[in-house]
């Protein structure tokens, strides 16, 4: 039985992976349903299997004969069932099935090496050479990707969609800083889709009972122009993270989902910076932060025996997908700034004279995983670089959840822009 990604997010060791991370996860663990009855592991055992609790209930037994139960859903059920090794416990299903994530200590030990932890100040693992933990010939299969993934992603054989003639147009036009809206109207008329979707969104409850648009004017001038830009941002770069394999469709969708909450976290962070950035920059650097991964995802899918030459952890170290996103994002000319947010976002001790977009991009990766996962990467926000460096040190009580309630609002508004 295969696990939806979703189903990851609801345990601990498995919700703050990035994208990439919780693909490789899920291809390797096993989802079991276990009958009243069955014993999962005995006291003393030293099993290299964690087991997680996704439905039923689970006793545990110690060798003095106390009981607990772990129901899923609780608190406890968020965490492997019984960590320690040797084993301190035994583990009985007491309901009548019980449905059990199983996945390898190892592999899920290599995930977990990727991603920062909470710890004194700025604990966090760094990035760890492949020597360390991978096999030569694991690292000659790698080096052998990283030169055929690049030199694929110059000859267009990665099945990411490039933009065309018309997209690239209009692309061009909403990232220049000092576009007008007479340009963006101009640009946005060029495509008939883009048209239909910006004049829905003028159109909709986000603006209350406004009176109806009919003309592209009329829904550039009410929605103004940095949201606008914004709009049609998401409207471009949508199309990238399509496929017509459906399996790969599939990825690209829970990616771009993931990507587009950065987004419009990194959009409202820079517009509350001081000095303040760019909005249609900082939405741009977030949805491409992780196009790495996509084209890590999109080139393995096409030669799929790569994965039993290059091993898991390997694939989802953060260097590989660095230099695939550096690559693409190269290859198709994009400017440096967002280029190098790719290699410089989420470096939690990054030193620099001034605030950049990879700050933007930092900053909300961090309160992405606050909202999302109920933890933090640091143990104070005033504490980060990147957040000083932003100059939000010194707003007021209550800033975050603001920041929390606008990109939500804004998030509502952006999912419609690519809705069908």
């Amino acid at each position: 039985m295969s696990v939806k990604l979703e189903t990851l997010d609801c345990f601990e060791p498995f919700c703050d992976l990035d994208e990439q991370g919780k693909l490789i996860a899920a291809d390797r663990i096993s989802v079991e349903l276990e009958k009243r009855g069955v014993k999962l592991f005995d006291v003393g055992d030293e099993d290299n299997v964690e087991h997680f609790l996704y439905e039923g209930e689970i006793e545990l037994v110690a060798e003095d004969g106390r009981k607990k139960t772990i129901v899923a859903g609780d608190t406890a059920a968020h965490f492997p069932l019984a960590l320690l090794r040797p084993r301190k416990f035994s583990a009985v299903v007491s309901s009548k099935t019980a449905q059990l994530i199983k996945v390898d200590i190892k592999m899920l030990h290599e995930l977990r090496k990727t991603v920062p932890v909470s710890g004194d100040k700025f604990s966090a693992f760094a990035p760890f050479a492949e020597e360390d933990y991978a096999p030569k010939n694991h690292l000659d299969a790698l080096k052998k990707f990283l030169i055929d993934a690049s030199k694929a992603i110059v000859e267009n054989r990665v099945s990411i969609t490039n933009f065309d003639n018309v997209s690239s147009m209009i692309f061009d036009v909403i990232q220049n800083p000092a576009v007008t809206i007479d340009e963006v109207i101009s640009a946005v008329q060029l495509d008939a889709a883009i048209t239909a979707k910006l004049m829905r969104d003028a159109n909709s409850a986000f603006f209350g009972s406004l009176g109806k648009v009919d003309t592209v004017r009329a829904a550039v001038v009410r929605l103004g122009l940095d949201l606008s830009v914004q709009l049609v941002t998401i409207m471009v770069m949508k199309e990238v993270f399509h496929s017509d394999r459906q399996n790969l469709n599939q990825a690209m969708s829970r990616l771009w989902q993931s990507s587009l909450k950065l987004a419009t976290f990194a959009a409202v962070i820079g517009k509350r910076a001081n000095p303040s950035f760019n909005q249609g920059q900082c939405l741009l650097a977030g949805l491409m932060y992780e196009i790495g991964t996509l084209v890590s995802i999109d080139y393995l899918d096409q030669y799929p025996s790569l994965l039993n030459r290059v091993s898991d952890q390997v694939l989802s170290a953060n260097n590989v997908k660095k230099k695939m996103g550096m690559d693409l994002l190269q290859h198709w000319q994009f400017p440096e700034a967002i280029i190098d947010v790719i290699d410089e976002a989420g470096d939690f001790k990054r030193a620099a004279s001034e605030a950049s977009l990879s700050d933007v991009v930092t900053v909300a990766l961090v309160l992405v995983r606050m909202t999302a996962y109920r933890s933090s990467p640091i143990e104070d926000l005033d504490l980060l670089p990147a957040y000083r460096r932003l100059g939000l040190c010194d707003e007021p009580a209550g800033f975050i959840e603001k920041i929390r309630e606008q990109a939500h609002r804004y998030l509502q508004l952006f999912a419609g822009a690519f809705g069908d």
